[in-house]
């Protein structure tokens, strides 16, 4: 993909943003949810259970990604995650490794520096694009109508 396709149709970087911190606000919300449900005293679960809570958390979360190419916030902000290889639905390696580079605290934030993409952007090679603009790029480049 060459530099002038990628700004087209990648999208902002302040709508990426919002798109993460809507995320957030859901995890946690999910995990408030699940703590109220079952009457978890935080204080008095082992660290191994809390692990559990959130790897289950984490886990489910980022398998709606992986089955729907979005999360919570990229459906609310009509953003998806294609692949720079193929402009296609990533491969599960690369959400597996969006998703470990998710771990990283404030990884996000690496958003608003050097090339503008999230370290779990650039190490799975995909990017988060704009649908408008990509179904809009996509119907008006003949080659790719096969992606439609």
């Amino acid at each position: 993909m060459d530099l002038s396709t990628f700004n087209k149709i990648k999208a902002k970087n302040s709508i990426r943003f919002i798109g993460i911190v809507i995320d957030i606000i859901i995890y946690y919300l999910i995990l408030l949810i699940i703590v109220i449900v079952f009457d978890f005293d935080l204080r008095k679960v082992n660290s191994s259970t809390n692990g559990r809570l959130i790897g289950l958390i984490i886990f489910g979360y980022y398998s709606l990604e992986y089955f729907t190419g979005k999360t919570v916030g990229k459906y609310i902000l009509k953003t998806s995650v294609i692949s720079v290889r193929n402009f296609k639905k990533p491969t599960f390696k690369q959400y597996i490794i969006r998703t470990v580079f998710r771990i990283i605290p404030l990884e996000f934030l690496f958003i608003f520096f050097s090339d503008k993409l999230t370290m779990h952007d650039r190490e799975s090679k995909t990017i988060v694009v704009d649908d408008h603009k990509f179904y809009e790029y996509l119907r008006d480049n003949a080659e790719n109508k096969v992606f439609l």
